[in-house]
């Protein structure tokens, strides 16, 4: 930026390197009003916002099913003596056709950035509980027993989630590998 000169909105939108991988689009919506100077919308997509792709839920997945229709499969070996690219594609091809069948049988679970791996029936059941004795308790502001249980509620609720997440942690640290402390390590 020098003294002589404004900078577009573009040059200041993209005088930072790290907000290059964010962008996504660019538009000019609004008619132009006759002069040098016009609105341009950009689109940046922050990686918090963006919800994560669905995962397949393993949990679910048809086991006998897979195990038949991986039996049935007809994998071709490959070529004698192939070339890189030869092999390459052949290795491809049937990679495709195994993974098109664990996808077969396999549902997709929907990932979002508020699913929580600790989260259990009885904390669903503790935060309804803890929900409807809060709201009882705002309608009858003056009866100091619903107070009384509404707090005692929260507090149950609270130590039952701190309860789940150490129980989670626990859990994940005495079957961890470096692969899931990495990903620990890295995720939000």
């Amino acid at each position: 930026m020098s003294h002589l000169g404004r900078p577009g909105v573009l040059d200041l939108a993209f005088a930072c390197p790290l907000l290059v991988p964010y962008f996504s689009e660019w538009s000019d919506p609004l008619p132009s009003t006759g002069s040098d100077h016009i609105p341009i919308v950009l689109c940046f997509d922050a990686p918090l916002f963006r919800a994560p792709p669905p995962k397949p839920n393993w949990a679910l997945t048809d086991w006998p099913q897979v195990d038949e229709a991986l039996k049935s499969l007809e994998i071709p070996p490959p070529l004698p003596l192939p070339t890189s690219y030869a092999l390459g594609i052949w290795f491809d091809t049937n990679l495709n056709k195994i993974s098109a069948t664990l996808a077969l049988h396999t549902p997709l679970k929907r990932v979002t950035h508020r699913s929580k791996p600790w989260w259990n029936a009885s904390l669903s059941a503790l935060q309804k509980a803890y929900n409807s004795t809060l709201r009882a308790s705002k309608k009858e502001r003056h009866d100091s027993s619903l107070v009384m249980s509404t707090k005692s509620a929260k507090s149950s609720y609270l130590k039952a989630i701190k309860k789940a997440k150490r129980d989670h942690w626990c859990e994940f640290l005495t079957t961890a590998t470096s692969q899931k402390v990495w990903t620990a390590r890295n995720s939000p």
